[in-house]
């Protein structure tokens, strides 16, 4: 499992190695390219995001102009 997402647990709560290695067949490792979407407008979403590396964009389109509502930086979620 990613060290970044290992530390972002620990400072949630004390996970041990072995938390860590029940934990780890319920994430899917998966890479978002640029221009790429994670989530779209109108569906509702089943999964979250942790950021390894790079920027994530949140943001949303009325008549056709996008507001940036917050970026996700890397060891986020």
């Amino acid at each position: 499992m990613n060290e970044a997402l290992k530390n972002l647990f620990k400072s949630i709560a004390p996970f041990t190695e072995e938390d860590f290695e029940k934990a780890l067949p319920y994430f899917k490792f998966e890479t978002v390219l640029k221009n790429e979407f994670f989530s779209k407008a109108g569906r509702i979403s089943d999964r979250m995001a942790f950021v390894n590396s790079g920027l994530l964009r949140s943001f949303y389109t009325i008549k056709e102009k996008e507001t940036t509502t917050f970026f996700q930086m890397p060891g986020t979620v």
